[in-house]
């Protein structure tokens, strides 16, 4: 299925990366991690939309809360440099994830989940490199961020992302990113000084509620 590992790693490993770190430069840590926890909702709407798994009505109940909660996030703007555009941006971002998160499942069922992270790479690489190349000037300073984003938060990420998809399936998998928000906003408040708004906070606990 190579026409699905290209159209796969250019959804997850390009537009996936180049809208959520536009979102991010534009928003706080804190509204990021609060977004990213509506990666379920989305994971289950969209896998139930292309019937890859159904919903019950307890499902339902819980997704309308973390639709709401994600609403009042990414409508909260001000402090630490949170703007609406970001957070639209964050969210597009976590919908193309999604979608690529359904769609891989039956992919993962002919490749190893490391080895279709290792495609993924090789599809898109020279797209970054294209990308990048504009603003590789004085990055010095960068390389341990960069060593640890490629190393661990995409290299290795990937991978046992993948391997849960497969074993698990898309949204089981995608209810883990619930966790996300508890350590951005813990780490963006002790490394950053960010310090989460009324309406930031409600929305955030609707989305982890639901």
């Amino acid at each position: 299925p190579w026409r699905a590992i290209v159209g796969l790693g250019l959804l997850t490993s390009l537009l996936y990366q180049v809208l959520f770190i536009e979102g991010m430069a534009r928003t706080s840590a804190g509204h990021t991690g609060f977004l990213i926890a509506s990666g379920p909702l989305w994971t289950a709407l969209i896998a139930r939309l292309l019937g890859v798994e159904r919903l019950r009505g307890l499902a339902w109940l819980g997704l309308s809360l973390a639709f709401v909660g994600t609403s009042l996030v990414a409508s909260a703007r001000g402090g630490a440099g949170a703007t609406l555009t970001g957070n639209l941006l964050v969210l597009a971002a976590l919908v193309a994830w999604a979608l690529g998160t359904v769609l891989s499942r039956p992919v993962l069922a002919a490749f190893p989940a490391t080895r279709l992270a290792y495609l993924f790479t090789c599809v898109v690489l020279p797209c970054h490199w294209l990308l990048a190349w504009p603003h590789l000037g004085p990055i010095a300073g960068a390389w341990s961020a960069i060593a640890f984003s490629g190393l661990l938060s995409t290299g290795i990420a990937y991978a046992l992302w993948n391997q849960s998809v497969l074993r698990i399936g898309p949204a089981r998998t995608s209810a883990f990113t619930n966790l996300v928000p508890l350590v951005a906003l813990s780490i963006a408040w002790a490394a950053l000084g960010e310090r989460p708004g009324g309406l930031q906070l409600a929305g955030g606990a609707l989305v982890l509620l639901g």
